[in-house]
Order: structure tokens, then sequence, then C-alpha cells
């Protein structure tokens, strides 16, 4: 996101955030960011800078998330980011729509979800499953289980971007709004 379009973009978003406070977690001094809407659920990546002790020099326009406690998110490996790759449109929303309606059901939103899904399925081209029926079974089951602990941020990510629409920001913004009652 280095573009002015996109620059522009997330900038019109952190406008609508929350002001950054300081956290109270073992990290010291770490403002919230535009990566942390969401969080646990829906935030992106822990911030490097954040988990090291030190200042991002971002802050609240930082694209990965400030909270000082994070989980690890499960992430492909090399063979199923290349069979990932492989896939056509089709096959991947076919594969990460189920994930993406379960993970939005376990964090409470998918009511708030269906529209982005729905948007997802509208998109979907009626494809065979020719990549993924000539997946050896173990390395399908392998990823399916790594896609199943992907937070929704994360398997979103998988997604080519013309299938990211504004309904998932909608998303994370509901989801942010609690947040700014517990800052």
């Amino acid at each position: 996101m280095t573009s002015p379009q996109a620059t522009k973009i997330l900038s019109s978003i952190v406008a609508n955030f929350p002001p950054p406070q300081e956290t109270t977690t073992s990290v010291t001094s770490a403002s919230l960011s535009w990566g942390s809407w969401g969080h646990p659920e829906m935030c992106h990546r822990p911030c490097v800078y954040i988990l090291k002790g030190s200042q991002c020099q971002q802050g609240a326009l930082c694209q990965f998330c400030h909270h000082g406690q994070h989980s690890p998110i499960p992430k492909l490996d090399q063979n199923q980011r290349a069979r990932v790759q492989r896939l056509t449109d089709g096959e991947l929303l076919g594969l990460l729509i189920p994930h993406i309606r379960e993970q939005a059901k376990a964090a409470g939103v998918l009511e708030q979800a269906e529209d982005f899904i729905r948007t997802l399925e509208g998109k979907m081209p009626c494809t065979e499953n020719s990549e993924i029926n000539n997946m050896p079974r173990k390395e399908l089951c392998k990823l399916k289980k790594t896609l199943r602990h992907m937070n929704l941020t994360a398997l979103v990510k998988l997604l080519p971007a013309q299938y990211v629409t504004d309904s998932y920001q909608k998303l994370r913004s509901f989801v942010a709004e609690p947040l700014k009652f517990e800052l």
C-alpha cells in the first residue's frame, strides 16, 4: 500500500479511528494502529517494532497490530502458497468462503459478514475444481487445517485484490466500534 491512492484511502479510514492511547500491556508506549482494528479476530499481523519493544514510526497509520499480546497467526507454508497461487479465482473462492464464514461465526460477526460473503459468492465463477481435485488428499487436509486456524483478515489477504471490497472494510469498522469504548 504505497501508492498515493492507497495512502489516501488509508488516511480516510484512519480519520474515523479512535485517537491512539497508550496501552498497559507488556509493551510500553504502543499506540493503537489501523492494523489493530478488530483485534484479535480481524486484526492484521503484529507489528515487529511493537513486538521488539520499540516505537513504531508509522503510529496510527501502521498496517500491523499494535496490541502487545498476540497469539501467532498461522500462515501457509511454501508448498501451500504455491498450491494456492495455482488455483483459479473460482477455486480459491470456493476454498476460502467456508473458512471465512466459519471465522466470522466464531468471531460473532456472521450476520454482519454475510454481505461480504454474498459479494464473494456472487463473484465466484462456475469452474471445475481441477487443481483441488488433483491435490493429494493429505496436502488438501493440511491446507484446510491451516486455513481453519487463520483469522478473518489473514484469510481475506489470500483473496485476489479485486475481491476485497468496501464491505470488508465496513465489517472491520463494525468490529472496531466496541474498541472505541474499551480504550
